[in-house]
């Protein structure tokens, strides 16, 4: 191991540099990224700005580690004072040129929007590239491969991606390769406090488009820029959707006016006509319903017949004929939009008190059932 002996005065002096100034200097750099980082997020598309709130980071991070090397020599200085206790000495150790590098454990994670033949093969593609790289690289370990199909806008759904998390926690991944923290995450919220959990357990991610590493603070301002603009992104894309299908709901000749339920099936137009072997057992459930037997014997009933539920299992839920009983397509018509979805980042469909137009067409098909 080789040592030197390096001379500062003042002892808050380093190389001739005083880590007051530089402490003061990371502040000021701080205050204004802040600045930087709300004119960015107000004008996502700026090119200037995104270049000037990275060269900002990148400069904030070279300062940290400049900081952080002059704290780290302070602290293993041995202190003698001499000439009128003005001249302090220190040691600062060097390591050897030939340092064997860290083996670590390397794992990718990938994810594509929906389950078509294109993105199965860019899916394909992508683990093949980030498995080739890692197993070149002679201090990397494969740590596996981890891949989702479906949004990203919410971490709840992503099994995989679970699974990787666990991985990390149990000390099985140091550092997670991923093409571009759109494919990691869409919500912002989500994105930043696994980054930041990732950060506590040291593990990295190298998020390659962007060329940035998770383990430094200082790519936190990037990264959330980043993250946002995919989840406006995502936002834009649920709008276009929801307006899409309003266009839909209001064309009498829709598709979504003629989806088959239980009792009907497809003519060779596409449009609803009656299954009688099914519609049979509606009329049947619905006979039942009026004279009052309630759904669990309605229920025993149709199993003592050896009816098969339409999912074909011997026993009838009771939430499947209850949404038989409450279908109005079983009387001809038909009524769209009686769910919706309120938050674009959870997904989760929830009932129309109101909110929003209904759609309704009235014989729009044969009824299985008289509702006069």
């Amino acid at each position: 191991m080789l040592t030197f002996t390096a001379m500062a005065w003042g002892g808050d002096a380093i190389d001739g540099v005083s880590l007051i100034d530089l402490r003061q200097k990371l502040k000021d750099i701080t205050a204004q990224q802040a600045l930087l980082l709300d004119q960015v997020l107000e004008h996502m598309d700026d090119e200037i700005l995104n270049a000037q709130l990275k060269a900002m980071m990148d400069e904030k991070q070279a300062l940290q580690e400049q900081i952080a090397a002059a704290e780290q020599s302070q602290t293993h200085n041995a202190a003698q004072k001499t000439l009128r206790g003005k001249i302090m000495w220190s040691v600062r150790t060097i390591p050897p040129n030939n340092l064997v590098p860290t083996q670590l454990k390397v794992a990718v994670y990938c994810r594509v929007s929906t389950n078509s033949l294109e993105q199965q093969t860019s899916l394909s593609s992508q683990e093949q590239y980030y498995e080739e790289w890692i197993k070149r690289i002679p201090h990397w370990t494969f740590a596996g491969i981890y891949s989702d199909i479906g949004s990203g806008t919410q971490a709840k759904g992503r099994r995989r991606f679970n699974a990787m998390i666990s991985a990390c926690r149990r000390g099985k991944i140091d550092t997670i390769l991923t093409k571009s923290a759109h494919r990691f995450a869409r919500n912002t919220v989500d994105a930043l406090e696994t980054i930041r959990m990732l950060r506590r357990w040291k593990v990295d991610i190298y998020f390659e488009i962007e060329g940035i590493h998770s383990l430094y603070e200082s790519s936190e301002f990037l990264l959330a820029v980043v993250c946002a603009r995919a989840q406006e992104e995502s936002y834009s894309k649920s709008e276009d959707i929801k307006w899409g299908l309003r266009k839909a709901f209001e064309n009498p000749e829709s598709r979504y006016y003629q989806r088959i339920c239980y009792g009907y099936t497809h003519n060779k137009d596409g449009r609803l006509v009656i299954n009688e072997k099914e519609a049979q057992i509606v009329r049947l459930i619905y006979e039942m319903a009026g004279e009052g037997k309630s759904l669990s014997r309605i229920s025993s009933r149709l199993k003592e017949m050896g009816i098969p539920s339409p999912r074909g299992k011997e026993t009838w839920s009771r939430e499947t004929l209850r949404k038989i009983l409450k279908n109005e397509k079983y009387t001809g018509s038909v009524i769209l939009q009686k769910t919706y979805v309120k938050n674009f980042l959870e997904h989760k469909q929830v009932q129309n008190e109101g909110q929003l137009d209904l759609y309704q067409i009235n014989n729009n098909h044969q009824p299985i059932i008289d509702d006069r």
